[in-house]
């Protein structure tokens, strides 16, 4: 892949625009857009914690600018732990080592595309598009099946009413893995003009290594790529593949991404 503006290729260009999409649909491109999409009616307060999300910086914004701007949008909400990626894009070169002394901890990721069709898996599996009620049905059952495991109640609520949230926005395709005709997993992509972007991938508890998440990964990205995508991506820490069975189903690392971690405290 050459590299262009920034030393990124055409298509973790167009990856990353994807994540715009995402993010700007949902009223999310700043810190303060942030703060408007989670005071939205509808969105769950998830007060503990927050997901990793890719903030692009505004020219100019030094590193101090932005997190006073993150602490002042996260402290009417009494976040404890946080985790945010910084678009390679707009990232400035000394934002590392400023949130380290603020007690960040850095954690690389790893853009990874592909531009090929994965040989499909020899499972008796189908996948099935969530707009039917049904299929929909099982979709939320396995997310829930899979969060109460980790998470308290509340959270699991909150995290079903996000899910909704998105969906009803139209931004996401989501999809049931039926194995042997039974709900096995489901899957959750952006289906851009060129760029699939896989955005989650779930097991329900029952079908843990059974080969059932790498067979929904290859059939989701070989529908994306028939619906007319001409490269599919994910962020490698969203998903938690083995690097080495993302590169038997054709992805490659394209593009570094720095995210940051502060746990256990306010961030304030």
């Amino acid at each position: 892949m050459a590299g262009t503006q920034g030393g990124l290729a055409p298509p973790v260009q167009d990856f990353l625009s994807s994540d715009d999409l995402y993010h700007r649909a949902s009223g999310i491109a700043s810190w303060t857009e942030m703060a408007t999409y989670i005071s939205q009616p509808g969105y769950p307060e998830l007060s503990e914690v927050n997901q990793a999300r890719l903030i692009r910086i505004p020219p100019g914004k030094t590193p101090e600018d932005f997190l006073a701007e993150m602490e002042g949008v996260f402290a009417d909400y009494g976040i404890r732990s946080f985790q945010v990626r910084v678009d390679p894009r707009t990232r400035p070169p000394d934002l590392g080592a400023f949130l380290a002394g603020k007690g960040f901890l850095e954690r690389e990721d790893w853009i990874y595309m592909s531009d090929s069709i994965p040989d499909l898996p020899r499972l008796p599996i189908h996948i099935l598009d969530a707009t039917y009620a049904p299929v929909l049905r099982d979709f939320e059952q396995i997310h829930d099946r899979r969060n109460t495991q980790e998470l308290d109640g509340v959270l699991c609520v909150q995290l079903a009413e996000l899910r909704r949230f998105r969906r009803e926005s139209g931004i996401v395709k989501e999809f049931v893995a039926y194995f042997e005709g039974k709900p096995a997993g489901a899957v959750t992509v952006l289906q851009g003009e060129k760029t699939l972007r896989v955005k989650d991938v779930v097991v329900d508890p029952l079908y843990q290594g059974s080969g059932v998440r790498e067979a929904m990964l290859a059939m989701v990205v070989q529908d994306g790529f028939l619906r007319g995508a001409k490269t599919a991506g994910l962020f490698g820490e969203d998903l938690d593949f083995r690097e080495d069975i993302l590169e038997r189903l054709g992805f490659r690392r394209a593009a570094p991404v720095a995210g940051y971690l502060r746990e256990g405290r306010r961030l304030s």
